[in-house]
Protein backbone atom coordinates (compact mmCIF):
# COMPACT_ATOMS: atom_id res chain seq x y z
CA UNK A 1 0.00 0.00 0.00
CA UNK A 2 0.89 3.25 -0.57
CA UNK A 3 1.63 5.19 2.90
CA UNK A 4 3.25 8.92 2.75
CA UNK A 5 1.96 12.31 4.59
CA UNK A 6 1.19 13.70 1.09
CA UNK A 7 -0.41 11.06 -0.42
CA UNK A 8 -4.49 9.88 -0.13
CA UNK A 9 -4.53 7.17 2.14
CA UNK A 10 -6.38 4.10 0.39
CA UNK A 11 -8.11 2.02 2.89
CA UNK A 12 -10.28 -1.08 1.18
CA UNK A 13 -13.18 -1.42 -1.24
CA UNK A 14 -16.61 -2.05 -1.63
CA UNK A 15 -17.11 -5.44 -3.99
CA UNK A 16 -20.34 -6.64 -3.01
CA UNK A 17 -22.98 -6.12 -5.73
CA UNK A 18 -24.82 -3.76 -6.37
CA UNK A 19 -22.26 -1.49 -3.63
CA UNK A 20 -19.04 -1.22 -5.42
CA UNK A 21 -16.61 1.78 -4.14
CA UNK A 22 -13.54 2.65 -2.68
CA UNK A 23 -12.22 3.60 0.90
CA UNK A 24 -10.01 6.38 1.77
CA UNK A 25 -9.10 8.43 4.41
CA UNK A 26 -11.89 11.93 4.79
CA UNK A 27 -10.43 15.31 3.49
CA UNK A 28 -12.54 17.74 5.11
CA UNK A 29 -11.37 20.70 3.38
CA UNK A 30 -12.43 19.14 -0.59
CA UNK A 31 -9.86 19.76 -3.03
CA UNK A 32 -7.53 22.35 -4.41
CA UNK A 33 -9.89 23.44 -6.97
CA UNK A 34 -12.23 24.31 -4.61
CA UNK A 35 -10.17 26.17 -2.48
CA UNK A 36 -8.32 28.32 -5.50
CA UNK A 37 -11.50 29.08 -7.63
CA UNK A 38 -14.69 28.83 -5.07
CA UNK A 39 -16.24 31.16 -3.12
CA UNK A 40 -16.56 31.19 0.92
CA UNK A 41 -14.33 31.68 3.98
CA UNK A 42 -12.17 28.66 3.39
CA UNK A 43 -11.53 29.85 -0.03
CA UNK A 44 -10.99 33.72 0.80
CA UNK A 45 -8.37 32.60 3.96
CA UNK A 46 -6.03 30.42 1.22
CA UNK A 47 -6.10 33.23 -1.59
CA UNK A 48 -5.38 35.57 0.85
CA UNK A 49 -2.36 33.44 2.44
CA UNK A 50 0.54 33.23 0.12
CA UNK A 51 2.63 31.27 2.60
CA UNK A 52 -0.28 28.46 2.78
CA UNK A 53 -0.16 27.94 -0.89
CA UNK A 54 3.66 27.91 -0.77
CA UNK A 55 3.37 25.08 1.65
CA UNK A 56 0.77 23.26 -0.25
CA UNK A 57 3.02 23.17 -3.61
CA UNK A 58 5.78 21.60 -1.63
CA UNK A 59 3.48 18.96 -0.42
CA UNK A 60 2.24 18.72 -4.12
CA UNK A 61 5.94 17.71 -5.13
CA UNK A 62 6.72 15.68 -1.79
CA UNK A 63 3.68 13.61 -2.87
CA UNK A 64 4.70 12.87 -6.48
CA UNK A 65 8.83 12.71 -5.39
CA UNK A 66 7.09 9.81 -3.32
CA UNK A 67 5.25 8.13 -6.67
CA UNK A 68 8.34 8.61 -8.36
CA UNK A 69 10.82 7.32 -6.43
CA UNK A 70 8.87 4.10 -6.01
CA UNK A 71 10.35 0.30 -7.04
CA UNK A 72 8.22 0.68 -9.95
CA UNK A 73 7.69 4.51 -9.99
CA UNK A 74 4.24 5.46 -10.93
CA UNK A 75 2.93 8.03 -13.29
CA UNK A 76 -0.22 10.24 -12.57
CA UNK A 77 -1.22 10.59 -15.93
CA UNK A 78 -3.77 13.70 -14.25
CA UNK A 79 -2.18 16.04 -11.69
CA UNK A 80 -4.57 18.97 -11.35
CA UNK A 81 -6.00 20.94 -8.37
CA UNK A 82 -9.32 18.84 -8.58
CA UNK A 83 -7.47 15.63 -7.88
CA UNK A 84 -4.99 17.49 -4.79
CA UNK A 85 -6.88 17.03 -1.29
CA UNK A 86 -7.00 19.18 1.48
CA UNK A 87 -7.39 17.90 5.27
CA UNK A 88 -8.39 19.59 8.60
CA UNK A 89 -4.71 21.08 9.21
CA UNK A 90 -4.41 22.28 5.25
CA UNK A 91 -2.21 19.52 4.41
CA UNK A 92 -2.25 18.72 0.64
CA UNK A 93 -2.49 15.36 -0.64
CA UNK A 94 -2.18 13.39 -4.15
CA UNK A 95 -5.37 11.45 -4.92
CA UNK A 96 -6.91 9.71 -7.95
CA UNK A 97 -4.56 7.56 -9.58
CA UNK A 98 -7.48 6.56 -11.62
CA UNK A 99 -5.66 7.49 -14.69
CA UNK A 100 -2.15 6.40 -13.52
CA UNK A 101 0.16 3.90 -14.71
CA UNK A 102 3.49 1.85 -13.57
CA UNK A 103 6.42 2.93 -15.52
CA UNK A 104 7.14 -0.03 -16.62
CA UNK A 105 3.62 -0.68 -18.40
CA UNK A 106 4.13 2.79 -20.00
CA UNK A 107 7.15 2.22 -21.83
CA UNK A 108 7.10 -1.59 -22.48
CA UNK A 109 3.66 -0.84 -24.00
CA UNK A 110 4.26 2.15 -26.03
CA UNK A 111 0.81 2.82 -25.33
CA UNK A 112 -1.14 5.89 -26.84
CA UNK A 113 -1.51 8.96 -23.98
CA UNK A 114 -4.41 7.80 -21.47
CA UNK A 115 -7.54 10.87 -21.30
CA UNK A 116 -6.69 13.60 -19.27
CA UNK A 117 -7.67 17.86 -18.71
CA UNK A 118 -6.06 19.83 -20.99
CA UNK A 119 -5.76 22.30 -19.38
CA UNK A 120 -3.09 20.49 -17.08
CA UNK A 121 -1.48 18.32 -19.50
CA UNK A 122 2.26 18.47 -21.20
CA UNK A 123 2.13 19.18 -24.77
CA UNK A 124 3.36 15.40 -25.41
CA UNK A 125 -0.02 13.97 -23.59
CA UNK A 126 -1.95 16.25 -25.97
CA UNK A 127 -0.25 14.46 -29.08
CA UNK A 128 -0.89 11.32 -27.46
CA UNK A 129 2.59 10.32 -27.13
CA UNK A 130 4.59 8.02 -24.58
CA UNK A 131 4.65 9.71 -21.27
CA UNK A 132 6.57 9.49 -18.71
CA UNK A 133 6.85 11.15 -14.75
CA UNK A 134 8.61 14.64 -16.31
CA UNK A 135 4.84 14.57 -18.16
CA UNK A 136 3.79 15.03 -14.22
CA UNK A 137 6.22 17.70 -13.31
CA UNK A 138 4.74 19.49 -16.50
CA UNK A 139 1.31 19.38 -14.77
CA UNK A 140 2.77 20.72 -11.53
CA UNK A 141 3.66 23.85 -13.45
CA UNK A 142 0.38 24.36 -14.19
CA UNK A 143 -0.71 23.78 -10.61
CA UNK A 144 2.04 26.18 -9.62
CA UNK A 145 0.87 28.96 -11.94
CA UNK A 146 -2.37 28.33 -10.93
CA UNK A 147 -1.38 28.47 -6.91
CA UNK A 148 1.10 31.75 -7.67
CA UNK A 149 -1.65 33.40 -9.27
CA UNK A 150 -5.31 32.41 -8.23
CA UNK A 151 -6.25 32.52 -12.11
CA UNK A 152 -7.74 29.42 -13.85
CA UNK A 153 -5.55 28.11 -16.83
CA UNK A 154 -6.13 28.85 -20.83
CA UNK A 155 -9.07 30.77 -19.14
CA UNK A 156 -8.67 32.75 -22.72
CA UNK A 157 -9.13 29.80 -25.05
CA UNK A 158 -12.85 28.25 -26.00
CA UNK A 159 -12.44 25.18 -26.21
CA UNK A 160 -9.84 21.95 -25.69
CA UNK A 161 -9.55 22.07 -29.26
CA UNK A 162 -7.44 25.86 -28.99
CA UNK A 163 -5.67 24.36 -26.15
CA UNK A 164 -4.50 21.17 -27.50
CA UNK A 165 -3.36 23.33 -30.60
CA UNK A 166 -1.78 26.42 -29.04
CA UNK A 167 0.05 23.93 -26.39
CA UNK A 168 0.72 20.85 -28.43
CA UNK A 169 1.73 22.51 -31.96
CA UNK A 170 2.21 26.13 -31.67
CA UNK A 171 4.64 25.98 -28.22
CA UNK A 172 2.87 28.39 -26.32
CA UNK A 173 2.65 28.47 -22.56
CA UNK A 174 0.95 30.28 -19.94
CA UNK A 175 2.21 33.81 -18.79
CA UNK A 176 3.60 34.55 -16.03
CA UNK A 177 2.88 37.82 -14.57
CA UNK A 178 5.93 40.05 -14.02
CA UNK A 179 5.88 40.43 -10.30
CA UNK A 180 6.59 36.77 -10.13
CA UNK A 181 9.92 36.35 -8.26
CA UNK A 182 12.86 35.12 -11.49
CA UNK A 183 13.05 32.02 -9.49
CA UNK A 184 9.28 30.94 -9.79
CA UNK A 185 9.19 31.98 -13.02
CA UNK A 186 12.27 29.84 -13.48
CA UNK A 187 10.81 27.24 -12.63
CA UNK A 188 7.36 27.42 -14.11
CA UNK A 189 9.45 27.30 -17.19
CA UNK A 190 11.62 24.44 -16.88
CA UNK A 191 8.74 22.41 -15.96
CA UNK A 192 7.10 23.37 -19.25
CA UNK A 193 10.10 22.92 -21.10
CA UNK A 194 9.78 21.76 -24.57
CA UNK A 195 12.06 19.00 -24.20
CA UNK A 196 11.00 16.13 -22.07
CA UNK A 197 14.42 15.59 -20.66
CA UNK A 198 14.97 19.44 -19.51
CA UNK A 199 11.92 19.31 -17.04
CA UNK A 200 13.16 19.08 -13.37
CA UNK A 201 12.54 16.02 -11.09
CA UNK A 202 10.23 16.44 -8.25
CA UNK A 203 13.23 15.22 -6.02
CA UNK A 204 14.71 18.25 -7.15
CA UNK A 205 12.02 20.86 -7.29
CA UNK A 206 11.17 20.90 -3.47
CA UNK A 207 14.42 23.20 -2.05
CA UNK A 208 13.41 25.51 -4.84
CA UNK A 209 9.86 26.24 -3.41
CA UNK A 210 10.68 26.92 0.34
CA UNK A 211 13.30 30.30 -0.31
CA UNK A 212 12.33 33.09 0.55
CA UNK A 213 10.29 34.44 -1.99
CA UNK A 214 7.78 37.73 -0.76
CA UNK A 215 6.60 39.46 -3.99
CA UNK A 216 5.35 36.20 -5.05
CA UNK A 217 3.41 34.98 -2.58
CA UNK A 218 2.75 37.59 -0.94
CA UNK A 219 1.07 39.36 -4.28
CA UNK A 220 -2.83 40.60 -3.39
CA UNK A 221 -2.75 39.15 0.10
CA UNK A 222 -5.42 40.91 2.96
CA UNK A 223 -4.69 43.09 5.34
CA UNK A 224 -3.54 41.09 9.58
CA UNK A 225 -7.41 42.35 10.48
CA UNK A 226 -9.46 40.98 6.96
CA UNK A 227 -6.93 37.57 7.33
CA UNK A 228 -8.22 37.38 11.28
CA UNK A 229 -11.89 37.86 10.29
CA UNK A 230 -11.81 35.01 7.50
CA UNK A 231 -9.79 32.90 10.22
CA UNK A 232 -12.23 33.44 12.69
CA UNK A 233 -15.22 31.76 10.81
CA UNK A 234 -12.88 28.67 10.04
CA UNK A 235 -13.15 26.91 13.34
CA UNK A 236 -15.31 24.35 12.30
CA UNK A 237 -14.86 23.01 8.28
CA UNK A 238 -18.02 22.15 7.07
CA UNK A 239 -17.68 18.42 5.88
CA UNK A 240 -21.19 17.85 4.54
CA UNK A 241 -20.82 20.29 1.99
CA UNK A 242 -17.43 18.91 0.54
CA UNK A 243 -18.29 14.74 0.74
CA UNK A 244 -20.77 14.70 -1.78
CA UNK A 245 -22.59 11.89 -2.51
CA UNK A 246 -20.34 9.57 -0.14
CA UNK A 247 -20.60 8.18 3.31
CA UNK A 248 -18.32 9.24 6.17
CA UNK A 249 -17.16 6.43 8.67
CA UNK A 250 -14.84 5.51 10.99
CA UNK A 251 -12.39 3.27 10.21
CA UNK A 252 -10.01 1.21 12.14
CA UNK A 253 -6.81 0.83 9.83
CA UNK A 254 -3.46 -0.25 11.50
CA UNK A 255 -4.28 0.52 15.24
CA UNK A 256 -4.97 3.96 13.74
CA UNK A 257 -8.58 5.61 13.98
CA UNK A 258 -9.30 7.02 10.56
CA UNK A 259 -11.91 9.21 9.47
CA UNK A 260 -12.63 7.57 5.95
CA UNK A 261 -15.04 8.61 2.70
CA UNK A 262 -16.56 5.82 0.74
CA UNK A 263 -17.37 6.63 -2.46
CA UNK A 264 -19.60 4.24 -3.98
CA UNK A 265 -19.85 3.63 -8.30
CA UNK A 266 -22.96 2.78 -9.93
CA UNK A 267 -23.22 -0.85 -11.24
Amino acid sequence: ALRHPNIVLFLGAVIHPPRLGIVSELMTRGNLEQLLHGEGPMSDSLRSNGLLRRQMAADCVRGMAYLHSLATPVVHHDLKPANLLVDTNWTLKVSDFGMSRLKNYTYTSQCQAPGGTPEWMAPEALRGDTLNELSDVYSFGVVLWELVTLNYPWRELSSPVQIVAQVAFLHRRLKVPEWVDKPIDDLLHECWAREVQDRPSFASIVERLVGEYPSTWSHGETTAEEAAAILSALSTPKVETIVDDAHEEFVDASDEIVVARIEEFAP
